[in-house]
């Protein structure tokens, strides 16, 4: 899926805010937003963790959902406002992260990134974040089928997905 037709997914889906930090695997995806989204919409994040305030505080103030976009490596920076901040149990902020996979399984990539991409989704997992990983294979249809049930997903369970 290219960047713009994402973007104008979530934008369909009641998600107009970005915040993140950028990453070479999402660098499309950040530039299409840093052109063709307002800036009053999009801020660059100095970490994930900030990011994540933000995307809470968009909530807050909204009701709305916003997208935070990260490397896989930025995980542990996110860890605390996920649990203290934005988890049901707590405030419930729904909250989209997509989250650049480096070090994925069987897909070759520098030794640094080996360990983090191994850990990445089992990480989701205790996190309780549910997670779909994009299929390049899936059909477009199905794409957004999965993009838009993981947006309902957070926000009916007021959760981050």
């Amino acid at each position: 899926m290219k960047p713009s037709e994402f973007v104008d997914l979530l934008q369909r889906n009641g998600i107009t805010f970005f915040t993140g930090v950028p990453d070479s695997l999402l660098s499309s995806l950040s530039a299409h937003v840093t052109a063709h989204v307002a800036p009053e919409r999009h801020v660059i994040a100095a970490n994930e963790g900030g990011a994540l305030a933000v995307a809470a505080g968009v909530h807050l103030a909204t009701g709305r959902m916003a997208c935070v976009y990260m490397q896989n490596s930025g995980q542990g920076n996110a860890v605390n406002p996920l649990c203290s901040l934005c988890d049901p149990e707590v405030y419930g902020i729904p909250v989209l992260l997509v989250i650049g996979w480096r070090g994925q399984p069987g897909v070759h990539d520098e030794p640094q990134h080996v360990k983090q991409g191994r850990v990445t989704l089992a990480l989701n997992t205790t996190l309780e974040v549910p997670t779909v990983v994009a299929d390049v294979h899936a059909s477009p249809v199905e794409q957004e089928q999965a993009i838009k049930a993981l947006i309902q997903r957070g926000q009916r369970e007021s959760r981050p997905v």
